[in-house]
């Protein structure tokens, strides 16, 4: 990406990122695998702003929207009535619809914020357990079920390690500052997987 901003002197430099390094940076519980990852995202962040070119970090929450195979996965497995991990369900996380964080970053891309690094999230944060039983009941499973959490050594082999963890890693705090002027299409994760569900109803 800077290698084809020098090429296409570019003046502004926009780098998605993810709401959960800010978790990390202020004292969220990583487990090792997810410690690369985070490492791995603060690493990019400073190699943008230290790239000589003017550029801002926008930081998503969680992603998710009709065109993700997960959820397409999801919604498989609760017909099957398949439990899942469900991870605690205090622990709060930021999310973002796909066409709201598109929309954020070209508002960056245009606004220019001065701050170097800005959050991009829906208005309320929400646990996956919260998250995936509401999504769960919108396919027409009233009663999705949730692995316990004794049963991590056993699931080991069908449920990634760095699922587990990232269900685990809660938002210690408010994702700011905000990326100014930047208001959700769809402000939670409700109205967001309406707009999934219908996105598919249309697509038959």
């Amino acid at each position: 990406m800077l290698a084809e901003a020098g090429r296409t002197r570019s003046g502004f430099v926009v780098h998605g990122s993810y709401a959960f390094v800010g978790n990390a940076e202020l004292g969220g519980h990583v487990d090792d695998g997810l410690r690369d990852i985070v490492e791995a995202a603060q690493v990019a962040e400073r190699m943008v702003l230290a790239s000589g070119r003017r550029a801002c970090v926008v930081r998503l929450g969680y992603l998710y929207g009709p065109e993700y195979g997960d959820l397409l996965a999801y919604r498989r497995a609760f017909r099957l009535g398949r439990p899942y991990w469900a991870g605690p369900k205090d622990n709060l996380q930021h999310h973002l619809h796909s066409r709201d964080a598109a929309r954020a970053l070209l508002l960056a891309a245009a606004r220019r914020p001065k701050a170097d690094v800005v959050y991009a999230t829906d208005g309320e944060p929400a646990s996956f357990a919260e998250f995936m039983d509401h999504f769960a009941h919108l396919v027409g499973r009233s009663r999705p079920l949730h692995l316990p959490r004794f049963t991590a050594p056993l699931v080991r082999p069908v449920v990634r390690g760095l699922h587990r963890q990232m269900v685990d890693l809660a938002a210690t705090g408010p994702a700011v500052p905000r990326l100014p002027g930047f208001e959700p299409m769809y402000p939670d994760h409700r109205s967001g997987l309406a707009q999934v569900i219908e996105a598919w109803q249309q697509s038959r």
